[in-house]
């Protein structure tokens, strides 16, 4: 065991803190463990932080006002705060592994034990905020400075336990490449021997691994590694992977957060692997969300009104640019596009920003059934079609004031009803 001096106590939010004091405090041994102190070191934010304590499910739920069981067998609960959930996990040490991922019991010991169980030596780390210092038992730390993706103890064994663990891998390697990390060796030539295990893990497990791949600062790093260790099938079927679209996918996501102003989801990335691997179903091969579905019918149906976007009506263009999935297609096209398509991409988006900002992209409608109703008008398939007639009217700028919308109702009243 090492350990290493550090000053990370402010960097713990308030609910964290005050979880750990009240455990300490009640006699238990507990840390933060995990991802959270991996980034700590690397001057990283943490996204969520996670905690091992000797504390039983029991023992928590005592100290704890509200808690919730997502895995007693396995010692771990969730401790509910108003800032924050948290979860919280007993030391373990895990029995044998009989079907390739999960393990058929836990035995409940150290905090040496429960390290050397983790699956790579980054992500085994334990930091104790009382004493001001990170523990180390399985050698992380001088992994981390040396940029090594390192299983704990020997890889295959690692492997041959959880078969995930080698996307997992992969995921890593994806975020952190930029960082200069690279997978170690051992690892790599595990994976290669034992690639074919990939079946023994649920399309389930394989979309959420895909999807942090994905969304990633490198996918590209990720894709590459899928293909040389032998997992793309295992993923992806027998798509044909073209090693010169793969830098795309880093772009996309820059692209469409700048352009948008929002983060990008799997959707996006969904649509663009379907339209850059040939023969990709993405249905057939992941457990899709219900807007990643969407987004891989819809947006191959929006990509040619992109390309045929100046022959659109102002109101055409209008209602285009409020499409739900326009941005995630818009930035597919531009991320492939040159010369003069993406000048014309260009324009496109100067239309929707301008139009934005002077309140004429998507005005609030003029009139609606009530206000039909009250001029005579029936409830029926005609009363939609006379809705959107107004409103084309008023998306094409052709009316804009309400009492305007009215008087020409009343004009044509007759010759819609009738028709």
């Amino acid at each position: 065991m090492r350990t290493h001096r550090v000053d990370w106590y402010h960097h713990l939010p308030p609910h964290v803190k005050g979880i750990l004091t009240t455990l300490q405090s009640a006699g238990f041994e507990s840390y933060v463990v995990g991802g959270s102190v991996r980034d700590l070191w690397l001057g990283l934010k943490p996204k969520d932080f996670d905690l091992a304590s000797s504390a039983t499910p029991e023992e928590i739920e005592k100290l704890f006002a509200r808690t919730e069981d997502v895995g007693r067998q396995f010692g771990i609960m969730i401790v509910v705060t108003e800032e924050g959930s948290v979860e919280v996990a007993r030391f373990r040490a895990d029995a044998e592994y009989k079907d390739g991922r999960h393990p058929t019991g836990v035995v409940f010991s150290s905090p040496e034990e429960d390290a050397k169980r983790r699956d790579f030596t980054i992500n085994a780390l334990f930091y104790d905020p009382t004493k001001g210092e990170v523990i180390d038992y399985v050698g992380g730390i001088e992994d981390i400075e040396a940029c090594s993706i390192r299983c704990v103890g020997d890889a295959k064994h690692r492997i041959e336990e959880d078969s995930l663990r080698m996307l997992r891998a992969v995921r890593f390697h994806a975020q952190f490449a930029q960082s200069g990390f690279a997978l170690d060796r051992n690892l790599i030539d595990a994976v290669c021997a034992l690639h074919e295990r990939l079946a023994l893990v649920s399309r389930e497990r394989i979309t959420q691994e895909l999807s942090k791949i994905f969304l990633s600062p490198r996918p590209s790093i990720g894709l590459f590694d899928l293909v040389q260790m032998e997992l793309w099938e295992g993923v992806f079927g027998k798509a044909v992977p073209n090693s010169g679209t793969f830098n795309r996918f880093d772009s996309i996501g820059p692209l469409f957060l700048s352009q948008f102003q929002r983060e990008p989801g799997l959707p996006l990335y969904v649509a663009a692997a379907a339209r850059w691997l040939s023969g990709w179903e993405p249905e057939k091969s992941l457990v899709l969300t219900k807007d990643a579905k969407a987004a891989a019918l819809a947006i191959p149906k929006v990509l040619p009104k992109l390309a045929n976007y100046q022959q659109l009506s102002l109101a055409e263009k209008k209602l285009f640019l409020n499409e739900r999935f326009y941005p995630e297609a818009w930035a597919v096209l531009f991320s492939e596009s040159s010369g003069q398509a993406v000048d014309a991409l260009h324009a496109m988006e100067l239309d929707r920003l301008r139009w934005h900002a002077e309140k004429r992209l998507d005005p609030p409608a003029l009139v609606n059934g009530t206000d039909l109703i009250a001029l005579g008008f029936s409830p029926g398939p005609d009363m939609k079609k006379i809705l959107e007639e107004i409103r084309m009217a008023q998306l094409n700028e052709e009316i804009d004031d309400k009492q305007e919308a009215i008087e020409i109702l009343k004009k044509r009243k007759k010759s819609w009803i009738s028709a």
